[in-house]
């Protein structure tokens, strides 16, 4: 289950342009392992000044992180640290 009014958007600099991450939160249920963890978080994309409108997500992201033990913040910026300027060089 997604919880559609909990996006959060997250601008880190890339390139001299902005990085837009959309965060959700989003919980599974028995018997999925991760089901005790209750609500967690996702990361979508990024995003650029340039992208439009329809542009499609390519990529979701998640560390399966339990919302009472991490940020929205602290979630993108882990994907585009780890993830993201990994992949975009």
């Amino acid at each position: 289950m997604i919880d559609k009014n909990r996006f959060t958007q997250i601008k880190p600099i890339y390139e001299n342009q902005n990085a837009y991450y959309y965060v959700f939160k989003f919980k599974v249920f028995e018997p999925h392992w991760a089901a005790k963890d209750n609500w967690m978080l996702g990361v979508v994309d990024p995003y650029f000044d340039n992208s439009e409108p329809f542009d499609f997500a390519t990529a979701t992201y998640s560390r399966f992180k339990s919302l009472e033990t991490t940020s929205p913040e602290k979630e993108a910026k882990w994907v585009h640290e780890n993830i993201e300027l990994k992949l975009l060089k």
